[in-house]
């Protein structure tokens, strides 16, 4: 969702996390499941009609951090869903 959210320049949302003494805490789940994205009724279009060249460096920056994150390597992945 965070993807989804990065790459159609979706903002997240701002909760405050009541585990973490209420800090602010961006949330890319809440503001997906608005109008913008699941909301949308021509989501897979506007996906598809995404042009490489227009990705700035900056957007490209955070899809590959989120990409280096532990939760979704393929492994951590397997053991968490028997689809995999």
């Amino acid at each position: 969702m965070e993807a989804l959210c990065i790459v159609l320049r979706v903002p997240p949302v701002i909760i405050y996390d009541k585990e973490n003494n209420f800090a602010p805490k961006e949330d890319y789940w809440i503001a997906g499941l608005g109008p913008q994205v699941f909301g949308d009724k021509k989501i897979l279009k506007r996906l598809s009609t995404i042009q490489p060249k227009t990705l700035d460096e900056e957007l490209m920056f955070k899809i590959e951090k989120l990409c280096d994150r532990e939760e979704i390597k393929p492994e951590k992945v397997k053991r968490a869903c028997s689809a995999a």
